[in-house]
C-alpha cells in the first residue's frame, strides 16, 4: 500500500487532527489536576525535630560567646583602622560593621539600610504572592 502526499489536507483530516489535539490537551490537563491532589501540602512536607533543652541552651551559650568574641574583634579592627590609616581618623566610635558590604557605616545610616532591605523584602514577598496565586 502506497501513501500519496497531497498538497492540501481534506476537511475531514483537519477536523480529525484538531479533535485529536484537543483531546490530548484535555487528557493532559485532567491528568495534571489529578496529580496535584496527590501532592502533599507544604505543611506536610516539612518535618522537624526538637533538640533537647540542654543542647539548645549549650548552643545558645556558644552563639553568645561567638558573638562576644566577634564584637571584640570588630572593635580591635576599628581601633587599628583609626590609628594606622589616615582616612579612618574621623570615623566615629559607634560605627557599625555592615559585613555584607564590607564597610563601616554610622548607626543612623545602618538603620536606613535595614529599613530599605525590609521594604525590598516585603515588596518581593508581595510579588511572589501575586505570582503564586
Amino acid at each position: 500500500m502506497k501513501f500519496k502526499l497531497r498538497d492540501k489536507p481534506t476537511l475531514f483530516e483537519v477536523c480529525a487532527y484538531t479533535i485529536g489535539i484537543i483531546l490530548a490537551g484535555l487528557f493532559a490537563v485532567h491528568h495534571m489536576n489529578g496529580q496535584e491532589k496527590d501532592l502533599p501540602t507544604k505543611a506536610e512536607e516539612i518535618k522537624t525535630w526538637k533538640i533537647p533543652e540542654y543542647m539548645r541552651e549549650n548552643l545558645q551559650r556558644e552563639l553568645d560567646d561567638f558573638n562576644k568574641r566577634f564584637e571584640e574583634k570588630v572593635q580591635t579592627y576599628k581601633k587599628e583602622l583609626k590609628t594606622r590609616f589616615k582616612e579612618f581618623e574621623d570615623m566615629p566610635d559607634d560605627v557599625i560593621l555592615y559585613l555584607e558590604g564590607g564597610i563601616f557605616i554610622t548607626r543612623s545610616d545602618f538603620k536606613k539600610l535595614q529599613n530599605q532591605l525590609r521594604e525590598k523584602l516585603k515588596k518581593e514577598v508581595k510579588e511572589d504572592d501575586k505570582t503564586t496565586n
